[in-house]
This record gives structure tokens, C-alpha cells and sequence, in this order.
């Protein structure tokens, strides 16, 4: 712990509910299939909650050398569920990180509407991120300009 910085009082990691939520593993890599609500990390508002990086914590405690641990090569917002891959290697990360980067790998987004709709719609654009300072929150907006 960091000098300064507060004890976490969370609860115990589930072991058993985390190897449900895996998708797939081998010896590279483990695919989570994250549930919305749980944060990837503790931070400010949600220090206590159980997050994504405690749940890999403590199930890759079998894959961690003295220079490298088990980590997600990205992230998704809290209240979004979706398929998380996390690198057991460090040559793991780097290619996670590479395809990521270099746009090699698709990523797709569904959202689901409550109430009526006029029609099946289609929206092939790219998302763009801006912050909120009055909400404290990030919000994600499709770029028509594009």
C-alpha cells in the first residue's frame, strides 16, 4: 500500500463466480466475460468495490513472476458489460496492446434502446470520448462527421 493511501475494505473475491465469467483460456491469454456494474480498477467513487483487477488478481495468482502479473490489455466502462482479454505473459500483453494499437482487431458496441423505435438503424461511424467536468464522467458520442 502507498503511503498515504487508504486501506480498502471490499469483499472477498469469488473465485468461483470469477471462473464463470471466463470465456476462454490457454496458456497466453484468459477471455472474461465482464458483467456491467463491477469497475475494471478501484478509484475514487467506487474505492471499496470489487473490480475487475482484483478478480484477476487473485485468480492469476498462479501466473505471476517476480517481473510480471496477469493484466487487461483494456478496459470498459463500469456499467458496460462486454468480453475482456487479459495477457497471462508479458509477450501476451505486447501482442494484446500491438493489435489494439495498430487497429488490427474490430470492436463492437451494442446498445439497447427502451421504448419505441421508428426502424432497424445502422450506425457504421466512428465513437468519439469527451469529458465531463460538471458530471464528472466521460461520455461517448457517435462522430456523424466522419
Amino acid at each position: 500500500m502507498l503511503v498515504g493511501q487508504k486501506e480498502r475494505k471490499m469483499e472477498k473475491v469469488d473465485i468461483k463466480k470469477v471462473k464463470q465469467w471466463i470465456l476462454y483460456e490457454d496458456k497466453h491469454r484468459i477471455v472474461f466475460d465482464k458483467p456491467a456494474g463491477i469497475p475494471m480498477h478501484p478509484g475514487n467513487k467506487h474505492w471499496n468495490d470489487l473490480s475487475m483487477n482484483d478478480c484477476l488478481d487473485k485468480y492469476g495468482e498462479q501466473y505471476k513472476t517476480d517481473t510480471f502479473k496477469p493484466s487487461f490489455g483494456y478496459r470498459l466502462d463500469r456499467d458496460t458489460s462486454g468480453v475482456l482479454i487479459a495477457a497471462k505473459t508479458y509477450e501476451a500483453l505486447q501482442y494484446i496492446n500491438s493489435i489494439i494499437r495498430e487497429r488490427d482487431i474490430d470492436k463492437y458496441y451494442l446498445t439497447i434502446v427502451v421504448g419505441k423505435f421508428p426502424r432497424h438503424l445502422l450506425i457504421a461511424k466512428p465513437l468519439t470520448k469527451s469529458y465531463n467536468k460538471t458530471s464528472d464522467r466521460s461520455q461517448v458520442k457517435v462522430d456523424f462527421d466522419e
